[in-house]
């Protein structure tokens, strides 16, 4: 049995209906300034409070209008509808104020894969994918693998599909997050998806099955961490980043959780449980074990 740990610093759509109350809130103050544009050359030149780059300022267009990058670019005098200029003020206007252009676009790129995300998962980040790196060359043919706390999915289906022979579970605790899981999964995976998900309070739903590893990227934050108010950490699922203590409760949890199972006999060769977790947390985590 062994514990392999992912060091970081932090745990580090259209519009959706989450979004809007915000929305309305930077309407009115925006609407004045933006009402006039005429065309997408001027939507990409427009000021703003705080600055929005022409990479996303493209990218809330694309969204916005269903046309990909390289039209835009090639149709720059192409006049925008009242209602399109009002729902790229809008969400121009949550741009310059932090809101993370994941959630404004409703999807994020996690391991060569286009994942859609939303308020109610954390969004994918590069440097999770070293638990999908490390997944893909440690499980032996035809393991079987979980990942708990999945979110997006975006573990359990990155890896499912560069090993379709693996056998995946999937778990969360919120209902909303597996909804969109499973679609990501039905969508990048195809409608005969084998991924297998749960719902579950880590360890508490999950049947008494042999495993060969287990993956999480859990909240690993501490309550009075500086980095749940900073970037797109201010915008993300709280449950998600931190267990409002040290940020060791769900590491705790889930290696108690692995430990108990393998006295039962139900962790195979290899025997692993990957996990992220921040960097200052690896001598408390060992401890754990």
């Amino acid at each position: 049995m062994a514990i392999l740990m992912n060091y970081s610093t932090h745990s580090l759509r259209p519009i959706k209906l989450t979004y809007l109350p915000a929305l309305a809130k930077v309407h009115d103050k925006a609407h004045s300034s933006m009402s006039m544009i005429p065309s997408l050359a001027h939507a990409l030149r427009l000021q703003t409070e705080a600055p929005v780059s022409r990479l996303e300022r493209l990218m809330l267009l694309e969204m916005l209008l269903g046309k990909p990058r390289e039209y835009l670019l090639a149709h720059d005098d192409d006049l925008l509808s009242e209602k399109q200029i009002d729902a790229f003020t809008m969400l121009l206007g949550l741009r310059s104020q932090g809101h993370p252009m994941a959630y404004l676009v409703g999807k994020r790129e996690f391991f060569g894969l286009s994942f859609a995300v939303n308020q109610e998962v954390l969004i994918p980040r590069p440097e999770t994918e070293w638990l999908v790196h490390a997944a893909i060359r440690l499980l032996p043919r035809h393991g079987a693998a979980i990942d708990l706390g999945t979110g997006s999915g975006a573990i359990a289906i990155a890896l499912a599909h560069h090993r379709p022979d693996v056998r995946l579970m999937a778990c969360d605790i919120n209902p909303k997050a597996l909804e969109l899981a499973s679609r990501n999964a039905q969508h990048l995976l195809g409608p005969d998806q084998q991924i297998r998900f749960q719902r579950s309070d880590w360890w508490e739903a999950v049947p008494l099955e042999s495993l060969s590893l287990v993956l999480s990227n859990p909240p690993y934050l501490s309550m009075d961490d500086p980095h749940l108010m900073q970037g797109d950490l201010r915008f993300e699922p709280r449950l998600a980043l931190s267990d409002e203590a040290d940020g060791l409760g769900a590491i705790q949890k889930i290696t108690e959780g692995f430990v108990h199972r393998a006295a039962m006999g139900l962790i195979e060769d290899p025997g692993l449980l990957l996990i992220e977790h921040g960097y200052q947390q690896a001598e408390a985590i060992r401890s754990l074990g």
